[in-house]
């Protein structure tokens, strides 16, 4: 999302004030603290176009949330799955930009996620 912003020129407090948000709450989405909902995702993307919502600057989890952070990945691979072969690809891609790590495919991680979706 931050990508989108400043492609589009605007700082953090001005998308806030077009989209009736407040500058931490534009800040927490593209840090991924928080996560927009539906009506929020479409006032955001009519002010910047395309945004990548896969893709933020870092995933911030707070201590202790890591029984979090395997659910939220368990219902991400989930959805993963079903997508077309090109599109696993792609997050295949964005998984290794943003872990540093190479040789991730979907397919590999796929059999360890299956028992890990609560």
């Amino acid at each position: 999302m931050r990508e989108a912003r400043k492609r589009a020129h605007y700082t953090q407090e001005a998308l806030a004030h077009v989209i009736g948000s407040y500058k931490n709450h534009v800040s927490w989405l593209e840090r991924g603290i928080h996560t927009p909902n539906e009506a929020t995702r479409k006032k955001i993307e009519s002010v910047l176009g395309d945004v990548d919502w896969f893709e933020t600057s870092r995933m911030v989890l707070q201590q202790g949330s890591m029984f979090r952070a395997e659910k939220l990945f368990g219902k991400l691979m989930s959805v993963v799955l079903g997508m077309p072969e090109d599109e696993k690809r792609q997050f295949s891609e964005i998984v290794r930009k943003y872990f540093n790590i190479s040789g991730v495919h979907v397919k590999r991680i796929k059999n360890q996620t299956r028992s890990h979706v609560r």
